[in-house]
């Protein structure tokens, strides 16, 4: 499981759930992940369209992240929160920010 994390397979959020149904259950970790769906989201495409819904639902954060790259981390996080914590938080993060410098751009 620790592999798995560090390879980024899964997030250590999801790793605790594991562990506990390793626990319990006594399965491998990866069996574990592909039973109850628990892949990291890696597809740029779907984590876009994610962003998209996001950036539309939160129009204030997203202004706030214009003028505060703070602010950001709360759109981020919307994003988080609509894929189950299994984005993939770095690619995340890139998505989010390429979609706040086309939004700036787009006010020049």
């Amino acid at each position: 499981m620790l592999s798995m994390i560090k390879e980024g397979e899964i997030s250590g959020k999801i790793g605790k759930i594991i562990l506990r149904e390793m626990v319990t259950s006594g399965k491998r970790p990866k069996e574990i992940v592909k039973e109850k769906g628990m892949e990291r989201i890696a597809d740029r495409d779907y984590l876009d369209a994610v962003v998209s819904e996001v950036f539309e639902e939160n129009r204030k954060a997203v202004e706030d992240a214009l003028r505060d790259e703070k602010a950001a981390h709360f759109l981020v996080g919307q994003v988080m929160r609509k894929t189950g914590g299994k984005g993939d938080p770095q690619l995340v993060n890139e998505v989010v920010k390429e979609r706040l410098k086309r939004v700036a751009q787009g006010r020049s």
